[in-house]
């Protein structure tokens, strides 16, 4: 059988770490079914609950901002994916342009293809 302290720990978990107090408070007026009745425990920190509210790091600002089109592109090479599209593709290669978010999308059957393609996005770009 668990003891008392244990059980107050186990419904503040089951309850999505709800505050003791509003656990108290559900326990008091039979909110909830089959709740015991809760107590507040004298310790009321939970390791969980006190991580969750720390505060979080933040990013670093950008130090360059984009300040035309093309002048910085993202790019990314995904796969292999488990399927393979009707056409057997495997892969597919992303560029995004910093500045428009313009989202160019390829889709290669090998991963040898991807430098290939990366030429033919830079010609297409510099025309």
């Amino acid at each position: 059988m668990m003891g008392q302290v244990d059980e107050n720990w186990l419904w503040h978990q089951r309850l999505g770490h709800i505050n003791f107090d509003n656990l108290v408070k559900i326990s008091s007026k039979n909110a909830v079914r089959d709740i015991p009745k809760i107590k507040k425990p004298k310790n009321g920190i939970c390791d969980s609950c006190q991580k969750g509210k720390q505060a979080h790091a933040h990013f670093k600002t950008k130090e360059h901002h984009t300040s035309k089109p093309l002048e910085l592109i993202h790019t990314d090479l995904c796969g292999p994916m488990r399927t393979q599209s009707k056409n057997g593709d495997k892969y597919f290669m992303l560029f995004i342009d910093e500045y428009s978010w313009m989202t160019w999308v390829y889709f290669l059957k090998n991963k040898f293809e991807a430098f290939d393609t990366f030429r033919a996005f830079i010609k297409m770009i510099e025309t």
